[in-house]
């Protein structure tokens, strides 16, 4: 599982990478209040080395690694 909390942004888009750059999961998580907690299921995803970027309000971006392993 993959969380996140929000910090008072009004718009989230959290996207999930393979090692390749292909799309492998969008998600946006609008209007959600501040301090709340999201929580992204990513089980269905094989084992590998995936990368996210978050980009909060159109400006703000976080961005990292995620290694799966089952």
């Amino acid at each position: 599982h993959f969380y996140l909390l929000n910090k008072g942004a009004e718009k989230i888009t959290l996207e999930i990478v393979d090692i390749l750059g292909k799309n492998i999961k969008t998600v946006s998580l609008n209007k959600k209040r501040k301090g709340e907690q999201f929580l992204l299921d990513v089980s269905e995803l094989e084992n590998g080395i995936y990368f996210y970027k978050i980009v909060m309000d159109n400006k703000q971006t976080i961005s990292g690694k995620i290694t799966i392993e089952k």
